[in-house]
C-alpha cells in the first residue's frame, strides 16, 4: 500500500513542549489578555473611589476607558495567540509536505473551488465557489481531501477522479444523519432509492437513478461496501460524472496522524476499487461502442433539492480558528462587561 511509505512525524497534536518559536507570541499574547482581564475590575474600583459614578456622565467616562485600554489588551493578547497557533499548524503541514518531497501538496486556501458534488450543490448554478483547504496527490489515479466550512456545519471531503463517467448515484450513512432526515444539504427523493446486499442497509441508503439499479449494483459490489464499513460507516459517497466525492461530518484533524492515514488509507483502497469496477463500465442506453465515456439523460443526476438556508462561508482554516479564537474572546468580554455594568450600577446606587 503506497499509503504506508508515507512519512507522518510532522503529524502531532500542539504542545507547549514542542511550540518552539511561537511559545514567545503566545506567552506575550497570555500577558495582555491577563493584564486586560485584571484591569477591568481596577479600573472600576479606581472610579468608584474617586470618580463620580452617580452621573451618567461619570458612567459613561468609566465605559469609555474600560473599551479603550483593557479591552484593546484583551483583543490584542487574543489575536497574538490566534495568529501563532494558525503558524504552529501551518508548520507540521509543510514539514509534512517536505518530509513526502512531492508524493502529496497542499493548498491553504483555494478562492475558488467548483465542484458538482451534493456538498458544493446549489440550484441556482450546480456548483459554488468556496474556500477550502485541500491536500492533493495521486495513487493510481488523482485524488484530494480537505474541509469546507459551510453554513452553520464543518466537513470533511474527499475527492478522486474515476477513468470513466457514471451514474449519479449517492450513498447516504446512515451512522451520521440525525433523528429524521440526511445531514447531506440537499433532499433526495426517496423513491430514488435501492436496497443494498447484505447488512449493508443498516449502513448505508443508496440512491440512483430510475433504470440504473443494476448498473449501482455493479459498481458498489459487497467488498467495497465492506471497506466504506470498516472505515466506520460515517462517510457519504457520491458519483456524478467522472468524479467520485466521500463527505466526513466533521472536519478532518491535520494534526492526527490515525485520521490523516485513514483517510489516505481509504483514499487508495477504495480508489482502486472502483476503478477495477469503472474500467468494465458502459452505459448500454448510449449508442455506441465500449469506448463511449458518457452516460444517458436520465442517469446523469439524481432529482435533488437544496435544502433551505444553506450558504457558504469564504474562510480558511486558519482564518476559521482565528475566527473562534476571537469569538471565545468577544463573548468573554461581553461576559466581562456585563459584570463591570452590574457593578457599576450597584456602586453608582449607593453612592
Amino acid at each position: 500500500m503506497q499509503w504506508q511509505t508515507f512519512n507522518f512525524d510532522a503529524i502531532e497534536p500542539i504542545r507547549w513542549s514542542n511550540l518552539g518559536a511561537q511559545r514567545k507570541p503566545i506567552i506575550i499574547g497570555a500577558a495582555l489578555l491577563l493584564v486586560g482581564i485584571i484591569l477591568i475590575p481596577v479600573f472600576v474600583y479606581l472610579f468608584a473611589t474617586y470618580g463620580d459614578l452617580s452621573t451618567r456622565q461619570g458612567v459613561r467616562t468609566l465605559s469609555v476607558a474600560i473599551a479603550v485600554m483593557p479591552i484593546t489588551l484583551i483583543v490584542t493578547g487574543g489575536i497574538f495567540i490566534a495568529v501563532a497557533w494558525a503558524k504552529a499548524v501551518d508548520l507540521r503541514i509543510r514539514t509534512f509536505i517536505s518530509d513526502n518531497n512531492g508524493k502529496i501538496s497542499y493548498k491553504p486556501s483555494t478562492n475558488f473551488y467548483s465542484a458538482n458534488g451534493a456538498l458544493f450543490y446549489t440550484k441556482k448554478k450546480g456548483r459554488t465557489s468556496v474556500l477550502v483547504s485541500e491536500f492533493s496527490g495521486s495513487f493510481s489515479g488523482n485524488y484530494s481531501f480537505g474541509n469546507v466550512i459551510r453554513g452553520g456545519r464543518n466537513a470533511g471531503f474527499v475527492r478522486m477522479t474515476l477513468p470513466r463517467r457514471l451514474p449519479h448515484m449517492i450513498i447516504d450513512a446512515v451512522k451520521n444523519n440525525p433523528v429524521f432526515g440526511t445531514n447531506l444539504p440537499i433532499i433526495i427523493k426517496k423513491n430514488q432509492g435501492l436496497s443494498l446486499e447484505g447488512d449493508f442497509d443498516n449502513h448505508y441508503k443508496l440512491y440512483v437513478p430510475k433504470q440504473y439499479e443494476r448498473d449501482a449494483l455493479y459498481i458498489f459490489t459487497p467488498d467495497i461496501m465492506s471497506l466504506l464499513v470498516r472505515a466506520g460507516a460515517k462517510y457519504d459517497v457520491e458519483i456524478i460524472g467522472n468524479q467520485l466525492y466521500l463527505y466526513h461530518n466533521r472536519q478532518f484533524n491535520y494534526l492526527d496522524k490515525y485520521s490523516m492515514q485513514q483517510v489516505l488509507w481509504l483514499i487508495e483502497g477504495l480508489g482502486e476499487k472502483i476503478r477495477r469496477r469503472v474500467d468494465g463500465y458502459r452505459d448500454d442506453r448510449v449508442d455506441g461502442g465500449a469506448d463511449v465515456d458518457q452516460v444517458s439523460v436520465d442517469g446523469q443526476e439524481l432529482y435533488r433539492m437544496e435544502k433551505m438556508g444553506v450558504t457558504f462561508d469564504n474562510m480558511s482554516l486558519q482564518k476559521q480558528k482565528m475566527f473562534v479564537w476571537l469569538l471565545v474572546i468577544l463573548s468573554t468580554i461581553l461576559a466581562i462587561a456585563i459584570a463591570a455594568l452590574i457593578l457599576v450600577i450597584v456602586v453608582s446606587r449607593r453612592v
